[in-house]
């Protein structure tokens, strides 16, 4: 009897840590998504575009420092993004000037880049949850 009550607890347990594991996943996504459509409505072909790009990288990354993530893994994740979306921020900053704005668009590029490959990373981590 003790075996079969430990056994239920510890599968208990360890359905509890998937679903926060999920839930943590999902404010994860659910905040990056938010983040892209912000960016998406910027128009890059004006310097109010770009600021209004650094703008909705710059919240983003707010709100994304602010999520209670346990996992390690997926946390150092976060973390990365919250780095990422202040250099992406800078750059959209920069490329509002014109004397900056080659320079600048090729470190945007980059850092695309970059969050592409750091998205799909956080995909994986959440897909093996």
């Amino acid at each position: 009897m003790a075996v079969l009550v430990m056994s239920f607890a510890l599968s208990t347990v360890a359905g509890c840590g998937k679903i926060t594991q999920q839930k943590e996943c999902a404010e994860v996504i659910k905040t990056i998504n938010a983040g892209v459509t912000r960016a998406k409505a910027a128009n890059l072909s004006s310097p109010a575009g770009f600021k209004q790009f650094a703008e909705a990288y710059e919240t983003t990354g707010q709100e994304a420092a602010k999520l209670k993530v346990t996992d390690p893994e997926l946390k150092k994740q976060v973390d990365e993004y919250v780095v990422l979306t202040k250099e992406i921020a800078k750059a959209s900053r920069d490329a509002a000037e014109p004397a900056k704005i080659m320079a600048a668009k090729r470190e945007i590029d980059a850092a695309a880049k970059k969050e592409h490959d750091l998205v799909n990373k956080m995909n994986t981590t959440c897909m093996r949850k």
